[in-house]
């Protein structure tokens, strides 16, 4: 006869089965975890991937090694991820750029909903609207009035067409009422030197990329185009401040290929979620502007769908293809 299992004990052995951390299959823990990059070394996402790269290759025990594929505006850098085993060990840092590509470009062959896996938010890196330091205009009160007062005079640089930059600047000008002319750079850099020689009167940057130098007194952030204050610089307003409901915050995530087992993406998002309660990453992350930004997989897949369909009305509205 079998003897029956008492019943504490059975209940014990299924909850230390369940607390149990989440074994990976053994193919993927041997081989190192490549984080693409959509974007060249330096910027704020690759900064962004690297500091979490860390944190995250400290929690597994295992090598992130980031990968910079920039060009063709994230297209290459998803193709990448897209055509990838799998199985964990390829991963893409993307950012809320991403989500506009597919509605801009007619030689995208992926579809975000199809093609990829959520892993999990990383972090929100919100935008500035700049000025140069010889600007007329110091605050956004002054900003509209001015532009108003002369439309199309004035000029405002982002990285380039289609970027969330430019549809966020395009979102401003439709909410504020006024008009100014788009100038499209080839990449952010070219749009704070811009900015700091006087080249060009406004733009709209990441607020890390410019945050070192406004706080430098070499250009001036007028807002943040966010609904919150940044606590790296508190004394920044933000657009809503003055148009109550705007709020356009990019937000980075990490996406997997579409079939990664459930098994491989809870366990990278338990480790990615173990690396944005880092101290040390919060720390870095604000001294660059940013704010960590955690998420379930369904969390995240929920929010590309609605930012999706949120940018791609933008686009046809601007008539943007």
């Amino acid at each position: 006869m079998f003897q029956s299992i008492p019943k504490a004990p059975l209940i014990l052995a299924v909850i230390a089965a369940l607390t149990m951390p989440m074994p990976m299959p053994q193919a993927h823990a041997e081989q190192p975890i490549r984080l693409i990059v959509g974007y060249a070394p330096g910027g704020g996402v690759d900064t962004a991937a690297r500091i979490v790269a860390k944190r995250i290759q400290q929690n597994l025990g295992q090598s992130v090694i980031v990968e910079n594929r920039p060009g063709a505006g994230g297209i290459i850098s998803a193709n990448a991820l897209a055509s990838s085993p799998h199985d964990g060990s390829t991963l893409l840092m993307a950012e809320s750029a991403f989500l506009i590509t597919p509605h801009l470009y007619k030689n995208v062959t992926f579809s975000i909903q199809k093609d990829f896996e959520p892993i999990g938010m990383v972090a929100r890196a919100p935008l500035a609207l700049a000025s140069s330091m010889q600007f007329p205009a110091t605050t956004l009160g002054e900003l509209i009035a001015l532009l108003k007062k002369s439309p199309g005079k004035y000029s405002y640089g982002t990285p380039g067409i289609g970027t969330l930059q430019h549809l966020s600047g395009e979102v401003f000008k439709s909410a504020a009422q006024v008009d100014m002319l788009h100038v499209p750079y080839h990449g952010g850099l070219q749009v704070v030197n811009d900015l700091m020689t006087g080249g060009i009167d406004l733009g709209i940057a990441s607020f890390p990329s410019v945050m070192p130098l406004a706080k430098g007194g070499k250009i001036r952030i007028i807002a943040i185009m966010s609904d919150k204050r940044q606590p790296s610089m508190p004394s920044v307003p933000t657009v809503s401040e003055t148009l109550p409901g705007f709020s356009i915050m990019p937000t980075l995530f990490i996406l997997a290929p579409a079939g990664t087992s459930p098994v491989v993406v809870a366990h990278l998002n338990q480790a990615l979620q173990e690396a944005l309660r880092d101290k040390g990453l919060a720390q870095a992350f604000e001294a660059q502007g940013m704010i960590p930004e955690a998420s379930s997989p369904a969390e995240l897949a929920t929010f590309m769908r609605n930012e999706e369909a949120r940018w791609a009305t933008v686009v046809q509205k601007e008539r943007l293809i």
